[in-house]
């Protein structure tokens, strides 16, 4: 280690730090891990790696039964390192989208803060009426209600700043949602997820998938997320071409097969990795999307 490395205190332990809810250990590195919803007041000196993702979007509700809803968009990621943390912070932990009535777009999932960067909340699922097609924006977009094709959600994680007094931002990650497509397949489009834009291809097999997560286990192992991956976008809904749409990798929700009314397939968002939710149809309303994390890293 340089002398200017001990004095910036990169390569050891911290001077402090306030304890997540809980402590892990990978590669040399130790992890506090905030999952609790919500804010809070925490201690911190010293220099970090910091992951942050925002809470997902919540799936589209259809208008009728016989309607299709899109998922909910992933929430954004933000991989930072070499950071300097010097005093008190807060750190906001953004919730999955919930809550709306049925024929309306999902809910956003809530923006995930600290050390002033921001992982947006996903962007809800459109639903099936003229105004509220479109999938919401979001740190991963929304797939489209059942109707639209051309018009597309927004991922604004992309162009978002995240320029601090010191380290590097590495990764800054989110992606559309995809667009719906009618007969002979007719489907409504899948959420955006971290590492790929929902599906746009009409085909049987592919209509409705969402767009997949990222895959962090290299850097924080396995034992956070879904085995390491975190934003997963949620699936939306097919008629009867393929089966259910699976939620993307990441934590995503299932979607559903629209003609199977007892379907189980449709799923919320994973909690503690921003994944989207399954959009609603066939006698289902939609799910809530997943909520967000932030993991403080430093050498063990």
């Amino acid at each position: 280690m340089s002398i200017q490395q001990m004095l910036l205190g990169v390569g050891g332990p911290p001077d402090e730090i306030t304890s997540g809810d809980s402590t892990l250990t990978y590669g040399g590195y130790t992890l506090e891990v905030y999952s609790t919803v919500g804010s809070r007041s925490v201690t911190i000196w010293g220099t970090y790696d910091i992951l942050l993702v925002g809470g997902g979007g919540q799936g589209g509700h259809p208008q009728s039964v016989s309607n299709y809803g899109g998922g909910g968009g992933a929430g954004g990621l933000v991989w930072y390192t070499g950071f300097r943390a010097t005093g008190d912070y807060t750190f906001v932990v953004g919730d999955g989208g919930s809550g709306t009535a049925q024929a309306s777009r999902g809910e956003d999932g809530g923006d995930t803060t600290a050390f002033g960067l921001t992982a947006l909340g996903g962007g809800g699922g459109g639903t099936q009426n003229e105004i509220d097609h479109v999938g919401r924006d979001g740190g991963s977009g929304g797939g489209n209600g059942y109707a639209d094709a051309t018009n597309f959600s927004t991922a604004n994680q992309p162009s978002q700043s995240n320029s601090l007094s010191s380290g590097s931002l590495v990764y800054n990650l989110g992606y559309r949602g995809g667009s719906s497509g009618s007969s002979p397949h007719n489907h409504s489009g899948g959420g955006g997820g971290a590492g790929a834009i929902g599906a746009t291809n009409p085909g049987a097999s592919t209509t409705g998938n969402p767009g997949a997560g990222f895959n962090m286990s290299s850097l924080v192992g396995t034992a956070v997320g879904v085995s390491g991956w975190f934003a997963g976008g949620g699936g939306g809904v097919r008629q009867t071409n393929g089966g259910y749409p699976a939620g993307g990798q990441g934590g995503g929700g299932g979607g559903q097969e629209w003609q199977t009314i007892e379907s189980v397939s449709i799923a919320g968002g994973v909690d503690g990795t921003g994944g989207g939710g399954g959009g609603g149809g066939a006698y289902k309303g939609s799910r809530d999307g997943g909520s967000g994390i932030i993991i403080v890293r430093y050498p063990t």
